[in-house]
Parts: structure tokens; sequence; C-alpha cells
């Protein structure tokens, strides 16, 4: 299969070239020049076609079908499922399946934006925690001791 076929079936799967991105942990521009401007990585190409692979069943007929994204089933995707599950949200997610698909599609994008603030949030504290560590191990104050608790 040449290199825009495979990445059109996978958008077609996945129910768009974000919610690609989103599975691959790369960006829409990116998804979007594969087969088109740019060959697909070879990393991530076997990755494609195991993606393409991994949910295929035969039907009724014999023939192969995909099955269809979260979204198009009447859920969310995994991360936002975790978010409302350690926010305590999950028995409200009922609800928010019925919301117009517009309504729906800007609450998960708000819900990331989200998981992406607090991401960079941890990270950066993290790093602010292990400087901090770093500095006291490796540069004790000269002529200072440490108060004994």
């Amino acid at each position: 299969m040449r290199d825009r076929e495979l990445v059109t079936e996978a958008i077609r799967k996945a129910g768009g070239q974000k919610l690609l991105a989103d599975i691959f942990g790369v960006s829409q521009s990116a998804i979007s020049e594969w087969g088109r401007t740019r060959p697909i990585p070879r990393h991530v190409r076997s990755r494609i076609e195991e993606y393409l692979r991994k949910n295929e069943a035969p039907n009724s007929d014999g023939n192969e079908r995909v099955e269809e994204s979260p979204q198009r089933q009447g859920r969310f995707l995994p991360p936002l499922d975790r978010l409302l599950e350690l926010v305590g949200l999950a028995s409200e997610a009922e609800s928010l399946l019925n919301l117009p698909p517009s309504a729906r599609k800007r609450y998960e994008d708000r819900a990331n934006e989200l998981l992406a603030w607090l991401r960079r949030q941890l990270q950066e504290y993290q790093l602010l925690l292990e400087t901090g560590h770093r500095r006291k191990t490796r540069y004790p104050k000269k002529g200072r001791t440490r108060p004994e608790p």
C-alpha cells in the first residue's frame, strides 16, 4: 500500500487527522504532509500498519470491517475517560455523551487543553524540585549548618 493510501485509511479509521495525530503523538500538520509532500517516517509506518490491522474483525459476509472510533461508538477517547475518572466526573460522562456533536467536540478540546496545561505544570514543578534537590545535595552553603528537626 502506498503512503497516501495508508494515511488516508488510518485517518478514516481514527475519525480525522487530529485524532490520528493524538493517537501517534505527532502534530496534525505532520499527518497532513505524510504521503503528499513527504513520506511516512519508517518508525511510524509500521505502527500505522499495525494500527490498521489491530481492530479488524470479520463481519457476517466474511469481509473485513474496521471498528469505529470511540467517538463514533458514543464514548470518549481514553485520555478523557481517565481524566473524568480522576476528577470524579465519570458518573456524569453519560450526560456528556448526549450533547450535540459540536458541543461534545468543544468539551473534548477544552479537556485536552487542560490536560496539556496540567502536564506542562507538573513537568515544570518536577524540574523545580529536582533542581532544588540537586542544589541542596551538591552545593551546601559554607558556614551554615542545617537546623535539626
